[in-house]
């Protein structure tokens, strides 16, 4: 900046707005630096104190057989129409093959057509594709050779042969008594001849 009692030339007054500029600049960098610094260790503090979410924990047993069963029944109702027909490799004589080969391979053939919407999330199944596609054909496997457990059948097509249907089993509606229609004309006989007596009577 020009000292003081001489006259400023024009290249004094450019260096003072230089000065300033330079000044103004360097106190913006400054200011930039503190927020940026300060959201940073803001930041990093959140998320040391913010809980930690624990892994889920995948599901063993009956609860891991529901959900896997479960699954697989949802996907064929809700993209399948309720069954699913499969093709197994040709070259076989089906029908003469032990129960449980040809309901594993079944099973098997069934789960390359559903295990893209199988619900797999937070590794409820398994935590791998490959580990998932062993998990439902076990359980799948395991579902249909076993007649007590009646969420999915399996029937053979016999138009075609190696061809099955894998089905969700309906679920039989519950009806109010008996369903018989005679009761229900007697009471309503009954409910006429107290009408007509009431009448009467009055």
């Amino acid at each position: 900046m020009h000292s003081t009692g001489t006259i400023p030339t024009e290249a004094d007054h450019d260096a003072d707005i230089d000065a300033i500029n330079a000044l103004r600049k360097s106190q913006e960098a400054t200011n930039q630096y503190q927020r940026s610094n300060g959201f940073a260790q803001h930041y990093q503090t959140a998320r040391a104190s913010a809980p930690q979410k624990n892994p889920t924990k995948p599901l063993e047993g009956k609860a891991l057989r529901r959900h896997v069963i479960g699954s697989v029944a949802g996907v064929l109702r809700w993209h399948f129409e309720g069954s699913l027909e499969v093709q197994l490799p040709h070259g076989t004589n089906w029908v003469a093959v032990k129960q449980e080969k040809r309901v594993a391979a079944i099973a098997a053939a069934v789960t390359d057509e559903v295990e893209d919407r199988i619900n797999s999330r937070e590794g409820k199944i398994a935590d791998s594709p490959a580990a998932l596609k062993a998990e439902v054909v076990r359980q799948l496997t395991t579902e249909l050779l076993d007649k007590n457990h009646g969420t999915l059948r399996v029937m053979s097509c016999s138009y075609a042969p190696g061809v099955y249907r894998v089905a969700v089993k309906s679920v039989p509606k519950k009806h109010m008594g008996d369903g018989r229609p005679a009761k229900r004309i007697e009471r309503m006989k009954t409910a006429i001849a107290l009408r007509q007596n009431g009448n009467r009577a009055a």
